[in-house]
């Protein structure tokens, strides 16, 4: 896989870096599949905070454990009824477990040495899982997993470093492959605008801001979309933060408004809404030739695949027929800018 040059500034540059606990000045020797002495240290205090919170929740474990079996009636509850011996078995297993947990993750921390990298679209995912397992008569508590998917790698990140990321740039992750800890983001291409604040160490700023309320600015402007319209064009702000997973989207509209057009571009195949829309095209749409390595449309809807992406274009017009082949014209030019984008980053 060629590497691709990591070019822009963004303008939540700052909180990317902090939410993430990224160090840009090490980039040059994440380059080169190597940790910095920082990252070095900083996985080291990642994995000494480890130890103590599992050593000291397995000690209380095993702890109740041990006194349960030892005097039962200690732990009778305002039932009155004594527990189960498996429940004090069961909390003994478990605190030695992560007595065990916090010694690996510890040493683990100790010999990290190399980085891994992948790169492309990260896909964003939120999910609900029981947090470990529940003794017999407890509840499961819940937490939620915020997830990054890329380059068929998955890596869990915290709640304040997934809201930072923004799913229509390309990134290039380093992360540790023992822990699986991301240490580093490079981003490839830019979609948003840029900051007045001074770039941190490793990013330098693009030649030129893309509007910042276009969350698709990289692929298609406002001013091509205009151009396609022959009207005055404008990213709607209250969609520019549009976004379900593997999607981002961007809508356009002139002061009329008279024309609607939505731009998706989806790099998930699961996505919700992309099965619904390949339906319905299946069902009246037809096959078109020339863009992208397929593509279908019907009724002002234009799917095309390229890359491994799909670009979705929805335009309407209140004074034309859905079926008007103007309509048609303008979705197959506005997709033929995001498609050469596309087709133009390296692989």
């Amino acid at each position: 896989m060629s590497r691709s040059p990591a070019v822009p500034y963004i303008d939540n540059q700052d909180q990317l870096v902090r939410a993430h606990g990224l160090r840009p000045e090490s980039l040059g020797e994440n380059r080169q599949g190597r940790l910095s002495t920082g990252q070095k240290q900083d996985l080291r205090r990642k994995g000494g905070r480890a130890l103590l919170i599992l050593v000291a929740a397995g000690a209380v474990m095993l702890v109740l454990g041990i006194l349960g079996l030892i005097s039962p009636r200690s732990f009778v509850g305002q039932s009155g009824q004594l527990s189960s011996p498996l429940t004090y078995v069961f909390l003994i297993v478990v605190g030695g477990g992560l007595l065990v947990a916090g010694v690996l993750v510890r040493r683990q921390s100790a010999s990290a040495e190399d980085v891994a990298s992948v790169e492309g679209f990260v896909t964003k995912s939120v999910r609900n899982n029981p947090h470990g397992r529940s003794a017999p008569g407890y509840r499961a508590a819940e937490v939620r997993d915020h997830l990054y998917e890329i380059g068929g790698q998955q890596f869990a990140v915290s709640a304040a470093a997934y809201r930072t990321l923004d799913p229509a740039l390309r990134y290039r992750v380093y992360y540790e492959p023992k822990s699986r800890t991301i240490v580093n983001l490079e981003v490839l291409d830019t979609a948003v605008g840029s900051s007045s604040a001074p770039p941190a160490a490793g990013f330098s700023p693009p030649a030129s801001a893309p509007d910042p309320n276009n969350r698709l600015g990289a692929f298609v402007t406002a001013q091509e979309v205009s151009a396609a319209t022959a009207a005055q064009m404008l990213p709607t702000q209250s969609k520019s933060a549009a976004e379900v997973q593997g999607m981002v989207s961007q809508e356009f509209q002139d002061s009329g408004p008279t024309w609607v057009v939505n731009v998706g571009l989806i790099t998930r195949s699961n996505t919700p809404g992309l099965g619904l829309m390949e339906r319905a095209l299946a069902k009246s749409g037809r096959q078109l030739t020339g863009i992208g390595d397929e593509a279908s449309y019907a009724n002002g809807m234009l799917l095309v695949r390229c890359q491994g992406a799909t670009v979705s274009v929805m335009v309407h017009n209140h004074g034309w027929r859905p079926d008007d082949p103007r309509i048609e014209g303008v979705a197959q030019q506005i997709a033929t800018h995001v498609v050469n984008r596309l087709a133009s980053v390296p692989t």
